[in-house]
């Protein structure tokens, strides 16, 4: 009985482990001054993902409905790596950055940002749609940036039952810091690494 519960265990963890490789997720969400606005995405997966398939929803001030839709079409976004989406208006060197830049990713700090995939569904969610914070979500999403901890590997799809906390799984970083932007950490696993240590080996 105890093997036969270890290869189990063994079992539902390779499962578990394969499903979390299966995600593409947001690792980077900036919202800086003017229309400094960026997201970017990254795919865990060894393979490449079809990106028209994707959608980045933007849900204004407590909407329901998304009032900007960022279609992906002809875009790739290849294993273990990363697109990032600017707005057209935003700084020169964050444009610049851009895989996808679009005229509408003007997002403010109390808006919900979701992206969708035609097929599965939402993938992943910045706040919660239908839902106003006032200014920003816990203090955390206005005139400033977020990266993703290493350690998360798949999107967050459902805050029902939990309130969207941005700490619990982002790193705040400066206004206008977009130094990171398509250098995620990726497959590392940094649960005895700091994130400089882990994000250097990306650069």
């Amino acid at each position: 009985m105890k093997t036969l519960g270890m290869v189990l265990l063994l079992t539902v963890g390779l499962v578990s482990a394969a499903l979390a490789q299966d995600c593409v997720f947001f690792s980077e969400y900036i919202e800086g001054t003017g229309n400094n606005q960026a997201l970017e995405l990254y795919n865990p997966n060894e393979y490449d993902v079809d990106a028209g398939d994707l959608q980045v929803r933007i849900y204004f001030d407590g909407a329901s409905e998304p009032g900007y839709v960022v279609n992906m079409t002809g875009h790739v976004l290849k294993g273990e790596n990363g697109l990032v989406i600017v707005h057209a208006s935003g700084d020169p060197d964050l444009v610049e950055r851009g895989d996808i830049v679009a005229t509408g990713l003007a997002f403010n700090g109390n808006d919900a940002v979701e992206l969708w995939s035609l097929t599965a569904g939402r993938q992943d969610l910045i706040g919660e749609i239908g839902v106003d914070p006032g200014t920003s979500w816990d203090g955390s999403t206005m005139d400033r940036g977020l990266e993703r901890h290493c350690r998360i590997r798949c999107g967050w799809v459902d805050y029902s039952m939990l309130a969207f906390e941005p700490l619990s799984e982002w790193i705040e970083i400066a206004c206008d810091d977009w130094s990171g932007l398509g250098f995620h950490c990726g497959a590392v696993d940094s649960d005895s690494a700091t994130w400089g240590e882990v994000k250097a080996l990306y650069r």
